[in-house]
C-alpha cells in the first residue's frame, strides 16, 4: 500500500522494474500472519533454435525409433524359440508350453479362443449349447449312484475317492468353469469354419511330415544337382515370402497348425457348426456332447500335444493382457475348472442322464473301464495330462507364500499390497466413513427421521435364546424385545413424512416410488454388508457372509444373534458343511454402532421392505439379510461393493481377495501380536482335548496356521456346540479390531466415548471464544458451495468470475496450436460464454467440424480448470479425444475402473457410465469441489441408439451430480428436442443452435427390392470406384459381418471395432485412397479423412447419423 500510494507504483505483468514474483509460505493462522520466501531451483534449460535441416533430421530419428518400437511390439507377440536356463522353472518344464508354442503368435492364439463377438451369431449359439450341455451333465450327477460319483471324482485308476462328485455350491463357480469349455468350443469351431473356407487344407502336422518325406526322397538329387538348386534358390525364397505373407494375413494360421484333428473330430466339428444354424437345441446339445466326448476319450501316448484339448490348455495358459505364460499359482484354478467340466461331460457321455432308468450292471462296468482308460491318472489320455498338471500346480500354489505381495513401511503406517500403497490412517477412516454414511441413509432416507429423532435399541435388554430352532424365529420376533411392532412404527412414520406419504395415495401404492424406495434399501444393505465384513474381525469368505440369515430357515439355523448386549454374526465354512455335515463356525462380534444398524434395520426397515415387496411385486419373503428375487447375494456383489468403496475412499481399488490380504496383514501387525499368542491354547474343540491347537487370529480370518488363507476355525454345530469358551476366545479378537478402527464394542464404550467428545467440544468452544472470530480455518478440501440460480453452481461462478477475453484467447492458442485464433461461428462464441458462465443445462448444436471439442478443451486450459468429464459414445472417439488432448499438452486421462486420480479432462466411454464405480468416482470429485462440468458428446445417441445400445440411455443418471451439464451434437433436429429433454432430464435447457446443412454434400436415396440391398449397394460402389481417382470413399454398414462381406466383394479394406488390424488398414486407406467399408466406428475417426463418402443402409440412429458421418468425411 505504501508503494502504491506514496510512489504510485502500479503492477504490470510486463513491468519487472519494481516487482518480482516469489513463492511464499506461511505456517500461521489468524489476522497477523508472517510469510517466508521459498527459494525454488531455477530453470537453467536453454532454448535452442533448430534449423529446418536439424528439424528434419530429428523428425527422421523419431520416426525410425517409432517404427523400431512398432516392429518390436510385433515381435513380442511371437513366443521365444529358445528359453534361457535361468528362465526355466519346473512348471514350464512340466507343461512343455515353451517348446510347443515356440515361434508362434501367442496373441493370435489367445485371440482365437476369445468368447464370441457380437456379430458371431453361430458361436453365440454354440456357447449357449455348451452351457446347456454342462448343466445337463451336472444336473445328472444327482441321479447317479454315490459309488459311481466317488469313482468319477477319483484321480487314481484303481482306488475310489472318499467323497462323491457333486454340483458346485456356487452357481457363479460353475459358470466360470463352463467359461473355459466355451472358449475351447469357440476355438475349435473357428478353426473348423476356417478349414471349410480354405477347402480343408489344414493338416499342419501331416503336411510337415509329407514335406519331410519329399526332402528325404530328393536328397540324392540335390547332391547331384547343386547348380539347379542354386538357380531355384531365388524362386524358393519368393515362395517362402509369399507363404509367410499368407500366414500373416491368416490370424488362425498358427492355431490350425497346432490343432491336430484326430479320428472323427473334424467331421463332428463341421456337423456341429452346420447344426448351429438350425432351430433344434436338443439336437445341438447331443451333437455338442458327442463332439466334446471325442476330445475327452482319446489316447495321446507319448505325444500329449497331439490332443487338441491338451493343446488348448497351452492356449489357456497364455495371459493375453500380460503377454506371457501363466505361472502355476495363476493357472491351477483354471485347470481345476476344466477338470471338473471334463469329468461331468465324460460321465454324461458314458451314462446319459436321460437313459438312467435303463442303465444296469453292463453300463456300469463299461463306465468303470472307460474311466480307467480315459479319466484317470496314468491312462495316457488328455485327462491324465490334466490331472498330473493339476496336482503339480496345486502343490506349487499351496507352497507359494503371499508374503511377497505385502510390504510395510518402516514406521508401519503404510502397507504396500502388490505395490499399491494403503495408508493405515486412511484405511481406518474409510471404514468409519462408511459406517457414518450407512447411519445417514438408514435414518434419513429409509426412516425419514432427522438427528433429533434417532434412538438406540437397548441391546443389553434383548433376550435371544439360541436353542430355538423353529422356522421363522429370531430375536426380532420375540414380543418382549419390543421389535415386533417395527412395521407399525414404520407405517405411522410414513404417514407423517412428506416423502413417505407420496408412496400411497387414494388407497393405492405408487409402484414407481416403491421401486425407488427399494433401491435406497439396497443401497443401505450394500453399506451394511461392507460394515459387517470389515468391522466384525478378519473378513470371512464371500459366500459365507452374503448367505447370513437373520431368522431360522427350512434347513439351516440363523446366523445373527444378540448375546450379552452385542450383535454376533456366526459364519459357516460352507465346504465342510456340504461335504461332512459338520460345519466349522466362527463367531464375529459387531461394534456397537454397526450392531445398532443391523438391529434397527431388522426390527423396522426390513419388515417394511418385505411388506412393500409382497404387496406391490408379489414376492419378497426371504430369511437372508442380503437377498433379492434370485436368492442370496453372490460374492460378485460383495466384490463390487468393496471395489467401489475402496476406490473412492481409500484411493486404491481392492477386490475381495485384495481386501482379505490387506486385512490379514493389518490384523497380524495391529491385533495378532497382542492376542494371537495369548489365545492360542483356547481355540480347540472343547470336547476334543487332543485336537491340534491353532492361532485364534488365523481361525478368525478363516485360516489355519498351516495353510494360511485356506482353512477355517473351530469345528462346532452352530446351535448345539456354541460354547462360552469359544465365544470368549473370539470376543477379545473382535474388540481389538474395533479399537483399531476407533469404534466402540458395546454401549458402555460408546457412552465413555461420547463423554470424552463432549468434554473436547466444551474445551474447544472456550478456546474459540478467546480467539478472533475472523480467524480462517484450514480445510482439507475446498468447501462445497450451494447451487446457484440455475445458471450454474456457485462454485463454477466463483471460479470463472474473472475469466477474461485474453485468458480465453491464450487457451484457444494452446488448443489450436497457432497464434491467430478466432471462433468459427457466432454460435460457438455464445456457447463458450455460456459454458464459462456456468449455465446449465446447455445444449449446443454445431455442424460437424464446427468446433464442438473446443468448447471443453478451452476451459481445461484455464488457470483453474478443475475437472471436466467428457463422455464419448464410441471406443474410437475415446481414443481420438485422448490422443488429441495429449498432443495439445492438456492434462487428460481415460477413466477405467479403479482410476481415482483427477485430470483437467477425464474422457470416459458411454458404456462405462452404468458402472457404479464411475458414478462413485464422479461423485467423489463433486464432493471435493473439483468437478466443473460434465460434457456428453453426440448426445443424440442417448435416445436414437437405445434400441441396440441401451447403456447411453443411462447417461441421465449423471444429473445427480451438482455441476453444469453440457450436451453436444451435430444431429438434433428441432422436433427431437423434446425427446432429448425427456431422455436426459434437461427440460429447462438452453439451446444454442447453428445451421448444420452442408451445401457441398448431396444425398441420394436409392430404392431397392426386398433382399437386394447388398446387390444394389454393390452396383453403386462399382459405378463410383471409377471416379475415385486419388480420392477416398466410405461405405457404411450396420454390422461387422456385413462390413467384412462387402469389403471382400469390393476387394478393399474394412474397419470395425472388433478388427485386430483396423488401424493399419485405416492408415493404408488414408495413404492410398479408394473404398473403405466400415461400421459407425469409423465415423468418429473420419475427421482425419478427406474425400467423398457413400452410404447405404441406415445406421442404428437413422439417416441423421448417416448424414453426420458423411459430413465428417467432407471435412
Amino acid at each position: 500500500q505504501h508503494c502504491n500510494q506514496a510512489h504510485d507504483w502500479k503492477w504490470k505483468k510486463e513491468d519487472s522494474e519494481h516487482w518480482k514474483k516469489v513463492k511464499a509460505q506461511t505456517f500461521f493462522t489468524g489476522r497477523f500472519r508472517r510469510y517466508f520466501v521459498v527459494h525454488a531451483a531455477e530453470d537453467h534449460s536453454i532454448a535452442v533454435a533448430l534449423g529446418q535441416e536439424d528439424k528434419d533430421n530429428a523428425a527422421a530419428i523419431k520416426r525410425e525409433w517409432s517404427e523400431a518400437r512398432a516392429k518390436r511390439k510385433k515381435e513380442l507377440e511371437i513366443a521365444d524359440e529358445k528359453v534361457a536356463k535361468t528362465d526355466r522353472t519346473g512348471w514350464f518344464n512340466r507343461t512343455g508350453w515353451p517348446e510347443h508354442l515356440a515361434q508362434r503368435n501367442t496373441k493370435r492364439l489367445a485371440h482365437a479362443s476369445r468368447p464370441p463377438d457380437r456379430d458371431e451369431r453361430l458361436l453365440q449359439q454354440a456357447t449357449k449349447v455348451v452351457d446347456l450341455a454342462i448343466e445337463k451333465s451336472v444336473a445328472g450327477l444327482s441321479t447317479l449312484a454315490v459309488e459311481t460319483r466317488r469313482w468319477l471324482r477319483s484321480a487314481k485308476r484303481e482306488e475310489i475317492d472318499v467323497r462323491p462328485m457333486a454340483r458346485l455350491q456356487n452357481p457363479e463357480s460353475q459358470n466360470r468353469y463352463a467359461g473355459y469349455i466355451r472358449r475351447f468350443v469357440c476355438y475349435c469351431l473357428r478353426i473348423a469354419a476356417a478349414n471349410q473356407v480354405e477347402g480343408g487344407n489344414d493338416e499342419g502336422r501331416h503336411e510337415e511330415s509329407d514335406e519331410a518325406e519329399d526332402e528325404d526322397e530328393d536328397e540324392d538329387e540335390d547332391e547331384d544337382g547343386d547348380e539347379d538348386a542354386d538357380e531355384d534358390e531365388d524362386e524358393d525364397e519368393d515362395d517362402s515370402d509369399e507363404e509367410s505373407s499368407a500366414e500373416e494375413d491368416d490370424p488362425l494360421s498358427d492355431a490350425r497348425k497346432l490343432f491336430i484333428w484326430q479320428g472323427d473330430q473334424k467331421k463332428l466339428a463341421e456337423e456341429m457348426w452346420q447344426s448351429l444354424a438350425l432351430d433344434d437345441e436338443e439336437m445341438q446339445v447331443e451333437k455338442m456332447l458327442e463332439l466334446l466326448s471325442s476330445f475327452i476319450f482319446q489316447t495321446v501316448g507319448d505325444r500329449p500335444f497331439s490332443s487338441p484339448l491338451v493343446h488348448f490348455l497351452a492356449v489357456l495358459g497364455i495371459d493375453e493382457e500380460m503377454n506371457r505364460l501363466r505361472t502355476a499359482d495363476n493357472y491351477s484354478y483354471m485347470l481345476a475348472g476344466v477338470v471338473y467340466c471334463v469329468r461331468a461331460l465324460g460321465v454324461e457321455g458314458l451314462l446319459p442322464s436321460a437313459q438312467r432308468d435303463g442303465q444296469g450292471e453292463t453300463e456300469r462296468k463299461r463306465f468303470l473301464r472307460k474311466r480307467r482308460d480315459f479319466l484317470a491318472d496314468g491312462s495316457y489320455s488328455p485327462m491324465s495330462t490334466m490331472i498330473s498338471l493339476l496336482a503339480y500346480s496345486k502343490s506349487i500354489a499351496l507352497n507359494t507364500s503371499n508374503a511377497g505381495s505385502v510390504q510395510w513401511s518402516l514406521d508401519h503406517k503404510i502397507l504396500h499390497l502388490h505395490g499399491k500403497p494403503i495408508v493405515i490412517e486412511r484405511f481406518q477412516r474409510m471404514v468409519r466413513d462408511v459406517v457414518k454414511e450407512a447411519e445417514r441413509v438408514l435414518w434419513e432416507e429409509l426412516m425419514w427421521t432427522g438427528p433429533e429423532g434417532r434412538f438406540a435399541v437397548p441391546l443389553g435388554k434383548i433376550v435371544d435364546d439360541v436353542t430355538f430352532t423353529k422356522r421363522g424365529i429370531s430375536f426380532v420376533s420375540k414380543s418382549s424385545n419390543g421389535l415386533a411392532g417395527g412395521l407399525d412404527w414404520m407405517i405411522d412414520r410414513m404417514q407423517v413424512s412428506d416423502e413417505g406419504r407420496k408412496m400411497r395415495k387414494g388407497g393405492m401404492w405408487n409402484a414407481r416410488l416403491i421401486r425407488r424406495y427399494i433401491r435406497k434399501v439396497n443401497k443401505f444393505l450394500e453399506l451394511l454388508l461392507f460394515c459387517t465384513h470389515t468391522t466384525a474381525g478378519q473378513p470371512a469368505r464371500g459366500t459365507e457372509i452374503t448367505t447370513v440369515r437373520y431368522r431360522n430357515g427350512f434347513l439351516q439355523d440363523r446366523n445373527i444373534f444378540v448375546i450379552d448386549g452385542r450383535v454376533v454374526v456366526i459364519t459357516r465354512y460352507h465346504k465342510s458343511q456340504s461335504q461332512f455335515d459338520k460345519p466349522k463356525i466362527i463367531p464375529r462380534f459387531l461394534p456397537w454402532t454397526v450392531g445398532q444398524l443391523m438391529t434397527v434395520y431388522l426390527g423396522y426397515v426390513q419388515q417394511f421392505r418385505e411388506h412393500l415387496m409382497v404387496q406391490v411385486q408379489g414376492k419378497g419373503w426371504s430369511d437372508y439379510v442380503w437377498a433379492d428375487a434370485n436368492g442370496p447375494w453372490e460374492t460378485d456383489r460383495l466384490t463390487s461393493i468393496i471395489t467401489r468403496e475402496t476406490a473412492s475412499r481409500l484411493g486404491n481399488r481392492l477386490t475381495t481377495l485384495d481386501y482379505r490380504h490387506a486385512a490379514i496383514s493389518i490384523g497380524r501387525v495391529f491385533v495378532g501380536e497382542q492376542f494371537g499368542s495369548g489365545y492360542r491354547e483356547e481355540v480347540g474343540e472343547v470336547e476334543e482335548a487332543e485336537v491340534e491347537l491353532e492361532d485364534a487370529l488365523e481361525l478368525h480370518a478363516g485360516r489355519g496356521e498351516k495353510i494360511g488363507v485356506q482353512r477355517y476355525g473351530v469345528p462346532s454345530d452352530i446351535v448345539k456346540h456354541l460354547s462360552i469358551r469359544s465365544m470368549e476366545t473370539f470376543r477379545p479378537l473382535s474388540e481389538a479390531w474395533h479399537r483399531f478402527f476407533d469404534l466402540s464394542s458395546d454401549e458402555q464404550d460408546e457412552e465413555r466415548k461420547r463423554m470424552q467428545q463432549s468434554e473436547l467440544v466444551r474445551w474447544d468452544n472456550k478456546k474459540r471464544a478467546r480467539e478472533d472470530p475472523g480467524m480462517l480455518c484450514i480445510r482439507s478440501a475446498p468447501p462445497k458451495l450451494v447451487k446457484g440460480d440455475g445458471r450454474g453452481s456457485a462454485a463454477d461462478q466463483e471460479v470463472h468470475k474473472g475469466v477474461g477475453t485474453a485468458e480465453v484467447e491464450t487457451a484457444m492458442q494452446r488448443v489450436l496450436g497457432r497464434n491467430e485464433v478466432s471462433f468459427r461461428s457466432k454460435e460457438q462464441e455464445l456457447a463458450m460464454e455460456a459454458i464459462l458462465a456456468g449455465q446449465t443445462p446447455l445444449v449446443v448444436v454445431l455442424p460437424t467440424g464446427g468446433g464442438k471439442s473446443l468448447l471443453f478443451m478451452v476451459p481445461a486450459c484455464l488457470e483453474e480448470p478443475g475437472v471436466t468429464i467428457v463422455i464419448a459414445p464410441f471406443r474410437a472417439l475415446v481414443d481420438d479425444l485422448v490422443d488429441r488432448l495429449k498432443k495439445r499438452g492438456i492434462d487428460c486421462l481415460e477413466w477405467k475402473p479403479g482410476e481415482v486420480n483427477p485430470a483437467a479432462v477425464v474422457v470416459v466411454s458411454a458404456d462405462m457410465i452404468a458402472n457404479w464405480t464411475f458414478l462413485n468416482y464422479a461423485s467423489l470429485l463433486d464432493r471435493q469441489g473439483l468437478l466443473r462440468r460434465v460434457v456428453i458428446d453426440e448426445c443424440h445417441l442417448t435416445f436414437t441408439s437405445s434400441d441396440y445400445r441401451p447403456k447411453p440411455a443411462q447417461l441421465k443418471h449423471l444429473r445427480v451430480l451438482k455441476c453444469p451439464v453440457l450436451l453436444l451434437t451435430a444431429t438434433l433436429p428441432p422436433m427431437l428436442e423434446n425427446e432429448l429433454s425427456e431422455c436426459m432430464l434437461v427440460r429447462c435447457a438452453r439451446y444454442i443452435r447453428a445451421v448444420t446443412v452442408r451445401k457441398n454434400i448431396r444425398y441420394m436415396v436409392q430404392w431397392c427390392g426386398r433382399g437386394k440391398l447388398l446387390e444394389t449397394a454393390m452396383d453403386i460402389c462399382r459405378r463410383q470406384v471409377r471416379k475415385l481417382v486419388g480420392q477416398k470413399g466410405v461405405v457404411y454398414c450396420r454390422s461387422r459381418a456385413q462390413c467384412e462381406k462387402m469389403a471382400e466383394e469390393l476387394g478393399c479394406g474394412h474397419y470395425h471395432a472388433g478388427s485386430m488390424d483396423k488401424e493399419e488398414r485405416l492408415q493404408q486407406w488414408l495413404e492410398k485412397g479408394g473404398f473403405m467399408v466400415a461400421t459407425s466406428a469409423l465415423g468418429v475417426r473420419s475427421s482425419r479423412t478427406s474425400g467423398r463418402g457413400s452410404g447405404f443402409d441406415h445406421l442404428g440412429g437413422g439417416w441423421g447419423d448417416a448424414a453426420e458421418d458423411l459430413q465428417r468425411a467432407d471435412d
